[in-house]
This record gives C-alpha cells, structure tokens and sequence, in this order.
C-alpha cells in the first residue's frame, strides 16, 4: 500500500494484521464546511501508518477529504516506539523521494528513510503539530522529519510548551548469554 524505501531494502507496509496501536483519525469543524484531519498518535507500532491509512479510506468514503484544509498531528503524551513505523507515518504527508532521516548501528552501514509518495490529500495540506514534554523517541522522529521537510506550520504544546523530551533516537536489545555461578 504504502511503503518506504531504504538504501538496502524496501519495507512494505502492512507486512501483517495491524496491531492495536490507540490510534485515532477523525475530522474537526472549524468553520462552514471545513475541517481540519486529526491524527491522534497514541504510540507508535509497525503497524501504525497502516491504521492511520485505513482510518482515512474510511473517511473519504463516507464524507470526502475534499473540504478537508489542514492536519492536527497529535502526539502529546506519545511515549514513541517503533522507529521505522515513525518513519512510516511521516512518509504518509510528504513527497516521493523527501529524506526523512537516517539511523546507524555499531555493525551496519547507515539507513536512509525516503518517503515514497504519501496520501496526495496529506502531501499538500499544511500540519500543525501538539506536543508536551513526554513526547519522545519515534514521535520525535516524526516531528522532527515534517520539520526538515517544512511541512510543520507550528508546534503547539500546553502552557507554552515548545520542548519534547529530547530523546528522538531508538533503541535496540541485545541477547547477552547468561554465565552465572
């Protein structure tokens, strides 16, 4: 459906049954017959920019996304989680062939994400993004590549707010074999 493309593979989304990862995509009035798209980020899974597609598909089926004039990208008290599923989701509102960042490893060359065409609707409307100080990890990835790539009119976060956590890396476990006594 939709898919990302790396300098070493291509990963193509969804590789399985979507896991449950509390997202939700809904339309907000804000004037006549206008509305704005919200996307509420409540973690992020492999699976989440297929949830958000599929969320979408169902709305321009029942109401359109013709009177549709910006998006809200809320991740406010989004934790983060799966680093190529953020990338994911940030492939959905840009162009093909936008850099969205990169990711290396002690053992392997780097990665590059591009987005590879996202949904045309999302590609030309602007995004405002809500965050807070527990915004973190994968979010942050998200945040900052609609920021590299001028998609993000503002950020708006409570009382303020202009500060995630600051994290923006991923993680990776390692087996350790156990040699005990």
């Amino acid at each position: 459906l939709y898919y990302l493309k790396d300098t070493r593979s291509v990963l193509l989304l969804p590789i399985e049954e979507p896991a449950v990862c509390n997202t939700q995509v809904g339309l907000q009035q804000i004037s006549g017959d206008k509305s704005m798209l919200v996307l509420k980020l409540g973690s992020i899974c492999a699976d989440t920019a297929y949830e958000v597609v599929t969320k979408i598909a169902k709305i321009r089926t029942t109401v359109g996304l013709g009177k549709i004039v910006g998006v809200v990208l809320d991740i406010t008290q989004n934790q983060g989680g799966h680093l190529t599923g953020g990338y994911a989701v940030s492939c959905l509102c840009v162009q093909p062939r936008t850099f969205l960042g990169s990711h290396t490893t002690k053992s392997n060359p780097p990665v590059r994400y591009y987005g590879q065409g996202g949904i045309q609707e999302l590609v030309k409307l602007p995004v405002v993004a809500l965050i807070d100080g527990a915004t973190s990890s994968a979010a942050e990835v998200i945040l900052s590549a609609l920021l590299d790539n001028n998609k993000i009119l503002a950020t708006i976060g409570p009382e303020g707010c202009t500060k995630t956590f600051g994290k923006g890396t991923s993680l990776s476990s390692l087996r350790m074999n156990y040699v005990g006594t």
